[in-house]
Formats: C-alpha cells, sequence, structure tokens
C-alpha cells in the first residue's frame, strides 16, 4: 500500500508545532510574485515592528531582497509577457533565535550558476565592515553584473544588515539543480 503524500490534520498540526516550537514568525513556500511580495511586505513590516526601530527596517530589507531573489533568479518559474508579473517558486521564514531574528530563504538554481554564486558568497562572507562598505560603493560605480536584474548589491546588503556571517549552503537535488539555502541574522 502507498502512503497518500497528502498531509493530513495531525501532520499539519505537527508541522505547525514544529514551526511554533522553533519561533518561525512567519513561513512561506510556494510561487511568488512581485505583487505577493509587495502584500507580504505590508503584513511584515507591522509583524516585524515588534523587533524596535533599529531591527525591524533590516527584517524588511532582507525579507524583500530575499523574496525578490527567488522572483528573479529561482530555476522554478514560470515566465509572462510582463516580467513584472513572472512567479518564482521558493520558501521564506522568518524566526527568531537567541533574541534574535533571522531571515532564511530557499529555492532550486541550475547548478551551472551554483559555483559562481558560491564563489560570490564566500567573498561576501569573508569580507569585514569596512571590505563590505567598500564592495558597496565599488558595485555602485560599476554597475549591475552580467545576468544581473537588479544591482548586483543585494547580498552585498545584506551582509551589511546581518549581525553574524550569513549562511549559505547548495544541496545537490539532481544532475540539472541544486538547492539554494541563505539564512541572515539580524
Amino acid at each position: 500500500m502507498t502512503k497518500d503524500l497528502i498531509m493530513n490534520a495531525r501532520e499539519f498540526h505537527e508541522f505547525q508545532k514544529f514551526l511554533n516550537d522553533n519561533e518561525i514568525v512567519f513561513c512561506y513556500n510556494g510561487y511568488l510574485s512581485q505583487q505577493i511580495v509587495l502584500s507580504m511586505g505590508e503584513m511584515l513590516k507591522k509583524k516585524v515592528s515588534e523587533a524596535g526601530p533599529a531591527t525591524a527596517p533590516k527584517i524588511f530589507y532582507v525579507f524583500v531582497e530575499q523574496a525578490q531573489n527567488i522572483v528573479r533568479y529561482s530555476a522554478q518559474k514560470i515566465e509572462t509577457q510582463n516580467r513584472a508579473d513572472r512567479l518564482g517558486y521558493g520558501s521564506l521564514a522568518i524566526g527568531i533565535n537567541n533574541e534574535k531574528y533571522f531571515c532564511m530563504c530557499g529555492n532550486l538554481v541550475e547548478k551551472d550558476k551554483s559555483a559562481s554564486l558560491k564563489h560570490r558568497l564566500h567573498e561576501i562572507v569573508s569580507m569585514d565592515r569596512d571590505a563590505l562598505k567598500a564592495a558597496y560603493k565599488e558595485r555602485l560605480k560599476a554597475g549591475p553584473e552580467d545576468g544581473s536584474e537588479g544591482a548586483s548589491i543585494g547580498f552585498i546588503e545584506m551582509a551589511r544588515k546581518s549581525s553574524e556571517p550569513m549562511e549559505y549552503d547548495f544541496i545537490d537535488v539532481d544532475e540539472g539543480y541544486d538547492f539554494f539555502y541563505l539564512k541572515i541574522y539580524i
């Protein structure tokens, strides 16, 4: 007999309990668009305001940046005529650990893009605050990298807003894709 893959009430309750036990205050899994990110952002502004005036804007920035990266770069996407309406598939969560907020995200990336992304993240994680500031200014002067749909400063800015080094990983999914994971503590 095969197991039914649809979550039943008990499993869904256990999932919710897992989120609560791990102080996950927000969790989303599915397709994202710019419009969905804007709507979530409005709700999150209210929720993270309790983190205080210095921390809340950082949480909000990192959440939006991670969500935009999923929309723009997830390997699982639905393209539309209007790029602003495109959908990217991924997961986002905001939680609290040892009185620090964190934002984490994950999505599939094409394996041929993983190596350059790993290299870029390794460089950023190895920078101190002064080096991050210099890299930010340099990137603004140089303009976006090839293939970027933004200003190419997102990872640098997230690292600048982070209270700890960024955590990232790439999990081999199959011959074509890796699962990319990024966690930022605020």
